[in-house]
């Protein structure tokens, strides 16, 4: 097991007193617990905050990686002060002292970049005053804040920012939950591996109701500021799949070969996914058995009224990211299918693309319906 302390800390030096002794307590309880141990991931700063991405913490850890991210807010990322911090929200969005952010560059509009319109997504949010964190519109249960904890990587903290995809899935689908009787939702699902060796996959909302389950992918402004990712070695190695027939690990290659054509779209995610629940219908049969399965990635959509909050040339690159991000969901849909009806032996399984702006409706019998259309412009 590699040393958090080996693991690239992405972030200033005036955060690495913090995660030092976050690093030091995991490695303590790893070396004495070698059959659980807790797997950290990432570090690094996302949204002028300390992210920490871990996976199997007990509580205590969790909660000494919680204060870490907490604390973060209030010290500077440059240097470590205390004193005199906040979070830039403007231009490079980084948590700083007054003497430290005088010596950050402007940064100009010009050949926008991914990290650029982040920003410029997260400043639109904000428009007319709304703050950059806030309680979640529709609280979730006490068993899924709890799941939420063990999920990968979304503290308390980063649910309640603007502009986080975990808070819009949240609200959305405890929302959707308490308006379906009979439906139950959970989050942070973690379902069987991928491939022979490997992480568990982690799917962001299940919701099951009498017509099935429904495993949720749920995005919010990311395909508008990043990009599909590229898949690891692993699944380009026909040996690192289960032969549950003689050409499957060959067409699991083809697969994510096919998924590296995807620009925005995070086709090459969905594919670990697909696999990870059809790994789960073969394992546990009876579970699934007369069941609907569906896999579906649920995206927000940029309005056009959204869009015009934006200078000329931003909103020409997002229109183009809009059609692109279109296109692609629509080939997604048709790539996915296409390999459950040749390659796997389940009638009952399929994959859809949907925009949580064509499902607004869903909730609209919700106290929180309002709020919610609101605050993500829906």
């Amino acid at each position: 097991m590699k040393s958090v302390k080996d693991i690239p800390w992405e972030c200033g030096k005036g955060w690495w007193p913090m995660i030092e002794r976050v690093a030091s307590a995991i490695d303590s309880f790893n070396a004495t617990h070698p059959e659980t141990p807790v797997e950290v991931s990432q570090i690094k700063q996302k949204f002028g905050g300390l992210r920490i991405y871990h996976y199997n913490a007990p509580e205590d850890l969790r909660q000494l990686i919680d204060e870490a991210v907490a604390a973060s807010w209030h010290t500077c990322e440059k240097c470590g002060s205390t004193a005199g911090v906040t979070t830039n929200l403007v231009g490079v969005m980084q948590t700083l002292c007054p003497e430290c952010k005088i010596l950050v560059k402007p940064r100009t509009i010009r050949n926008i970049m991914n990290k650029e319109l982040q920003k410029l997504l997260t400043e639109r949010l904000m428009k007319n005053g709304k703050p950059f964190h806030s309680a979640l519109i529709c609280p979730p249960s006490d068993e899924q804040i709890s799941a939420l904890k063990e999920g990968d990587g979304h503290p308390e903290s980063e649910m309640q920012q603007i502009n986080s995809s975990a808070g819009l899935a949240v609200n959305f689908w405890r929302a959707y939950e308490l308006c379906h009787p009979g439906t139950s939702v959970v989050f942070e699902k973690k379902m069987m591996v991928p491939i022979k060796r490997g992480r568990a996959a982690n799917i962001d909302v299940v919701v099951r109701d009498k017509d099935g389950v429904t495993f949720i992918e749920s995005k919010f402004l990311e395909p508008y500021y990043s990009e599909n990712e590229t898949p690891r070695n692993a699944y380009l190695d026909a040996s690192r799949y289960f032969p549950v027939t003689q050409d499957f690990p060959q067409a699991c290659v083809e697969l994510f070969k096919k998924a590296r054509r995807f620009k925005y779209y995070n086709v090459s995610q969905l594919c670990r996914h697909l696999l990870a629940i059809s790994n789960d219908m073969w394992n546990y049969p009876d579970y699934y058995k007369h069941t609907n399965v569906k896999l579906c990635s649920v995206t927000w959509e940029m309005s056009v009224d959204f869009a015009q909050g934006f200078d000329d040339n931003v909103q020409a690159e997002f229109a183009a990211r809009r059609k692109t991000i279109q296109k692609e969901a629509q080939e997604c849909e048709l790539l996915l299918n296409d390999f459950i009806f040749n390659h796997l032996p389940f009638p009952n399984l399929v994959f859809e693309t949907v925009n949580y702006n064509d499902i607004i409706g869903q909730i609209d019998q919700s106290p929180y319906y309002s709020r919610i259309k609101e605050c993500y412009y829906l």
